[in-house]
């Protein structure tokens, strides 16, 4: 199940990227290229991040009972800091403008990314191994 989702999560965050094109108005010569390329390196942002989400996971957990809330603030928050450091790693090869498209861009990541993980981890799906999502 755990590379079911790996290549899901992968196969997901590679369109995410196709879409950064169009929606933060990319100069790009061959569009599947940048997007497997920033789609993998968004991947393994999302695996360092990991660790910080379950930290935060940890410490909400026991302040709050909330699932959802703890859920949305450990998951999230992250999730979104995920996408903004895309976006600038991004911006380091290409002129980005940040403004209501770039955050429309990292909001679109960020509710792929929240969605596919809380199907995962609502359903269980991942058993002990659920911090990879």
């Amino acid at each position: 199940m755990l590379v079911i989702y790996i290549f899901i999560k992968l196969v997901l965050y590679i369109l995410v990227c196709s879409a950064a094109v169009p929606m933060l108005n990319l100069k790009v010569d061959d569009r599947s290229s940048f997007a497997i390329k920033w789609g993998v390196i968004r991947f393994f942002i999302g695996l360092l991040a990991g660790f910080l989400i379950v930290l935060i996971l940890a410490i909400l957990t026991k302040a709050i009972a909330n699932g959802i809330i703890v859920y949305v603030l450990s998951f999230g928050l992250v999730r979104y800091l995920e996408w903004l450091l895309l976006v600038y790693f991004i911006s380091k090869k290409q002129e980005v403008t940040y403004g209501s498209k770039t955050q429309r861009f990292i909001i679109f990541g960020v509710l792929v990314s929240t969605l596919i993980d809380g199907i995962v981890y609502y359903f269980d799906m991942l058993g002990n191994l659920k911090f990879f999502c």
